[in-house]
């Protein structure tokens, strides 16, 4: 600057990023942020993936044709993929939408764009714990412990061998010895079946994908056994 002369205090940076903003990543990918969009699955069912890659892994959702879904991000495929990933919400991961490669046979399709209310502040995820075991172990029962909810509520407890079928959701808190208070959510899913009994278990294969999905989801698990 020169001496003497005012110096213009640089303009801050925008927090907010405006609708359909493009910016290239250190890989050289285009990303477009974007304000929430809403899609349909028209294929027959699209896996959701755990990065913007159809080689990367699956997490074990599938969405389903009719279905929809929101997108709060986009990215282009590396190199020669044609494909735009696009980010769900809460961290579930990836699908893509391959309308490049397929014209007018992709497998999703957008519906409308949703406009964010930026006054409100984001929701924050609670951090998921699931709860596993063989059948029959006394999962429910912990699980209805540790939220406090009274078995004739609760989970339904029984015994019988897979009583739970489903995966459910629970609330739960844990205060320490120095008051702190921590707020998670209890998975409670079915009984743990093994290979060699898939043939001879009601709706066995179906039990442990929801045991497959819940073990994605969660950041930790608790192993109940039958000493």
């Amino acid at each position: 600057p020169v001496q003497g002369q005012a110096v213009q205090p640089a303009a801050p940076p925008k927090v907010a990023v405006e609708q359909a903003t493009k910016s290239t990543s250190r890989s050289g990918r285009t990303l477009e942020y974007m304000e929430e969009r809403e899609y349909q699955v028209t294929a027959e069912g699209i896996a959701i993936r755990t990065l913007p890659d159809e080689r990367s892994p699956r997490t074990g959702e599938i969405l389903r044709q009719g279905e929809t879904f929101t997108a709060i991000e986009a990215v282009d495929g590396l190199d020669n993929d044609q494909r735009l990933y696009l980010r769900l919400p809460e961290g579930r991961g990836w699908v893509f939408n391959d309308e490049k490669i397929y014209p007018g046979l992709p497998s999703v399709k957008l519906i409308s764009e949703i406009a964010r209310d930026r006054s409100k502040p984001e929701v924050i995820k609670r951090p998921l714990v699931a709860v596993v075991g063989r059948p029959n172990v006394g999962k429910s029962i912990l699980v209805n412990r540790i939220c406090d909810i009274p078995d004739v509520i609760g989970g339904i407890t029984h015994d019988e061998v897979n009583v739970t079928h489903d995966r459910t959701y629970k609330p739960a808190e844990h205060t320490d010895d120095c008051g702190d208070t921590y707020l998670f959510d209890v998975i409670d899913a079915g009984g743990l079946v093994f290979e060699d009994s898939l043939e001879t278990v009601t709706f066995a294969k179906e039990i442990k994908f929801q045991i497959d999905v819940a073990l994605r989801e969660a950041g930790a698990a608790v192993m109940v056994v039958d000493g």
